[in-house]
């Protein structure tokens, strides 16, 4: 009896959670279903977002994960499993002025970046001819971060045994941003 009255309450607690806190959950699983029958596969990763600071559930495209190309387990027992995030300049700064990323790493890939791209020469070259192009909304473009985040089990404290953590990494320059423990809801 106390069993069923207890299973009430979480019920409860995880109807109220997942349809009046985490916003996206609904319009997220109709949208997983639809990428379902078109991709094939699908992945929810659900976790605590320190940015909004509350539980968040979110389709990843299977385009974005990266998981080892031998592996013959699931999902949920890889070793190593990593996330492909394409941030904007803006959201990695925020990140790092409120202590999710690490500041030094973040200054450090940012100012490293070489900004010439083929883009940007052909403006150079339409500069010198002397060529002017309107620009449309659509025609500018944010530029983004390519970051890793990598669910992974390291052994950082050396007691010889792994513990799960995530890692997030800038692609390009290799700066380690952040390393957290990651916590049994922290899944794909």
């Amino acid at each position: 009896d106390e069993d069923i009255s207890k299973g009430e309450r979480v019920k409860k607690w995880m109807n109220y959670e997942l349809l009046h806190k985490m916003e996206e959950f609904e319009e997220g699983i109709d949208n997983s279903l639809l990428q379902l029958a078109i991709e094939g596969s699908v992945f929810r990763k659900t976790y605590y977002d320190p940015v909004k600071k509350r539980n968040v559930s979110e389709y990843v495209s299977a385009q974005d994960i990266v998981v080892p190309y031998t592996t013959r387990v699931t999902i949920e027992e890889v070793p190593r499993k990593t996330h492909v995030l394409n941030l904007s300049v803006n959201e990695v700064t925020f990140r790092a002025k409120h202590g999710i990323f690490d500041k030094d790493a973040v200054e450090l890939s940012i100012k490293g970046r070489v900004h010439i791209t083929p883009d940007i020469i052909q403006k150079a070259s339409q500069d010198v001819q002397g060529v002017q192009q309107t620009q449309s909304y659509d025609d500018v473009e944010i530029e983004t971060i390519k970051v890793l985040e990598q669910h992974c089990w390291k052994d950082l404290d050396g007691d010889g045994i792994t513990e799960p953590y995530i890692i997030t990494v800038d692609y390009t320059t290799q700066q380690v941003l952040r390393i957290t423990s990651r916590k049994t809801y922290d899944t794909f």
